[in-house]
């Protein structure tokens, strides 16, 4: 088999390993953290753990596509290598401080989601015949730890502050923007979870785990975990409501408890929102924005000749802070790194900058909007083969929206492509999604859940 056999025994000890690995995901964060904070060390279990998956699922992904004839999966994998020696080779020879260490480290972090997708890709074959809500349940053990390690760091008063200069907690996690990541991509499915199990008064307590991680995405006091919180519970709401007035595979004793449910669950966060960090941010940030644009708005009015020019400075100005205000001032880096691109050499633009480069302080930067920073990073080329994957599932997810209809829109069909959304757009504005190893993972499982469940069977 092309110099390559696995047993069945080492084949299935892998998928049951990556089964597991999902509900091991905040264990392996807070190892992490411990290290970081407690030890000073760089060196972390979740560190050593994701790099030793990484080939191991390497290892699973060759051994797989061999198995089902997915020879087309190698040959993508060989321009993926092919084009990210090119950028190391290219950065090597122009940028003037190269650190091969780090360039290393972003690729290994990026190239990690890609691993990951085809990894469960492939693992759905393993659990097809036996339970694929396996995958889903991993989940909602993980969620369940985040949320019970956000409120009892609260109440116990040991949690991480997730601003120097702000408000909110990201309980014992190292990361802010990824624990919020996590939270507002994995709601959904874990709203999923507490759905399908309630069909009476009596399982109530299945939506326990939904109240206590929405309840932490507030807690966090990141826009993201606040906006998503509510805006999954509202939108399942409108769901179950509209499931009750149309042909619904569902009871409607099932939808009416989960609906209201629903409520109690929406007007509970509502109460605990007011005193969380996530508001108080918004504001304190809004107001600091608003000191900012008006100075500015006050020097451009002292040297302008008109009226219109005047309005339209204004209506700059008022752009400009919601603009701001949304992505946390990334607007600059991207401009940066955008004037940066154009002055690269052609091989640069093809195949990208690399990992940031180094200012006159010693510091790299990124842009911390996952595209933006794929893109430049690994350039045209690059960036188009990296992105190929996420193509060719968001086409055959859409292909098989077109041939159900109105099959598809079913309440997980519908929540989880929600979470992609959610997923996607937290990369795009505020990043820490492909770039980050510890949320990348549930993308890649929610792709493959929305690609498998709609999908007759594509390995032939």
């Amino acid at each position: 088999m092309y110099g390559l056999n696995l047993s069945l025994e080492k084949r299935n000890f892998m998928e049951r390993m990556l089964i597991i690995f999902i509900a091991l995901q905040p264990i392996l964060d807070l190892l992490t953290s411990f290290s970081l904070h407690y030890l000073k060390s760089s060196l972390t279990v979740g560190l050593i753990t994701r790099t030793l998956m990484f080939g191991i699922t390497a290892i699973y992904i060759t051994y797989s596509a061999i198995k089902y004839r997915q020879i087309k999966i190698l040959v993508y994998f060989l321009f993926l290598a092919l084009v990210l020696i090119l950028n190391l080779f290219i950065g090597h020879q122009l940028k003037s401080t190269f650190n091969l260490v780090e360039e290393i480290k972003y690729i290994t972090k990026t190239v990690y989601f890609i691993l990951m997708l085809f990894s469960y890709y492939f693992v759905w074959e393993y659990i097809k015949n036996k339970q694929t809500d396996v995958l889903l349940n991993k989940i909602v053990v993980g969620m369940l730890i985040v949320g019970i390690v956000m409120i009892v760091s609260l109440l116990t008063g040991t949690a991480i502050k997730s601003y120097t200069y702000g408000f909110g907690s990201k309980g014992w996690f190292s990361s802010g923007n990824e624990i919020s990541a996590i939270m507002a991509i994995c709601s959904p499915l874990v709203i999923i979870y507490s759905f399908n199990h309630t069909n009476s008064w009596k399982d109530f307590y299945y939506w326990i785990p939904t109240l206590l991680l929405l309840t932490s995405s507030l807690i966090v006091g990141t826009k993201v975990g606040m906006i998503s919180a509510f805006f999954f519970i509202i939108v399942t709401i409108v769901i179950l409501l509209a499931q009750l007035f149309l042909k619904s595979k569902y009871n409607r004793r099932k939808l009416i408890v989960n609906m209201l449910i629903s409520v109690f669950v929406l007007a509970s966060i509502g109460t605990l929102s007011q005193n969380t960090g996530a508001v108080s941010n918004i504001k304190q940030n809004s107001q600091r924005l608003e000191a900012k644009q008006q100075a500015e708005e006050e020097m451009d009015a002292g040297t302008d000749t008109g009226n219109e020019q005047a309005d339209t400075t204004q209506q700059t100005v008022k752009t400009n802070k919601i603009i701001r205000l949304l992505l946390s001032s990334r607007d600059i880096f991207l401009v940066a790194k955008n004037n940066e691109f154009k002055q690269a050499s052609l091989g640069q633009k093809l195949f990208g900058l690399g990992y940031s480069t180094t200012n006159e302080k010693g510091h790299t930067k990124m842009i911390e909007m996952d595209f933006f920073d794929l893109f430049y990073s690994f350039g045209i080329v690059g960036f188009l083969v990296y992105i190929i994957p996420i193509l060719y599932f968001l086409y055959s997810f859409f292909l098989a929206l077109l041939r159900n209809g109105r099959a598809f829109f079913n309440f997980d069909n519908i929540l989880m492509f929600l979470g992609l959304v959610i997923g996607m757009g937290i990369s795009v504005v505020a990043g820490h999604v492909f770039s980050a190893p510890a949320v990348s993972i549930y993308v890649a499982i929610i792709m493959v859940y929305l690609y498998r469940n709609n999908q007759t069977k594509m390995i032939n």
